[in-house]
């Protein structure tokens, strides 16, 4: 087994455009806000495929994609303005730290900082995809087919979550072990 297919639902947004959403692993993640980075076009997702197997089982319905999408915004608001404060607040410590000229551990500073960074920056970019949908309206299921490899998704996206998102790699691992066994 090297592939497995990911139903995906079609979702038309305000401008008009027509995007698709994993309609699987978008709630198996362990940090809900990565949801938009399971937005797709339409290049790589099939309509049809006849007598496949390795098919999952949708488990998010369309009907719940706009309460979804606004929770999770509602989420994302809520940690962005966490990690800014707690950012803020060392940057004041370590500027009066510097002013006063007292030596400090600086580089696990520095590291707990660029977690902190990455953590905003990848909040910010999910609230802006998650600003576009809105308001959306589902449609039609479609598959993606996911190719693996030892065991491991090999698309870019669902790679980056497999290292990422515990969640995700969880799910992932289980259902390929189904697959396999």
């Amino acid at each position: 087994m090297d592939f497995i297919l990911i139903p995906y639902i079609s979702l038309k947004i305000a401008n008009g455009k027509e995007v698709w959403m994993d309609a699987y692993f978008s709630k198996k993640l362990s940090e809900r806000f990565r949801i938009a980075s399971l937005i797709r076009s339409s290049d790589n997702i099939e309509l049809n495929i006849e007598g496949e197997t390795h098919v999952l089982k949708p488990i998010l319905r369309g009907s719940e994609l706009e309460h979804l999408v606004s929770k999770i915004l509602e989420e994302i608001d809520t940690k962005l303005g966490e990690v800014k404060a707690k950012r803020g607040k060392d940057y004041a410590k370590w500027n009066l730290l510097r002013v006063l000229f007292i030596p400090f551990g600086w580089s696990r500073k520095i590291k707990e900082d660029e977690m902190r960074s990455a953590l905003e920056r990848e909040l910010v970019y999910s609230k802006r995809i998650l600003e576009e949908l809105k308001p959306l309206t589902p449609g039609k299921f479609g598959l993606f087919k996911l190719k693996i490899a030892d065991g491991k998704p090999v698309d870019g996206v669902y790679k980056k979550l497999y290292e990422i998102d515990l969640g995700f790699k969880v799910s992932f691992d289980e259902v390929v072990g189904e697959i396999v066994c």
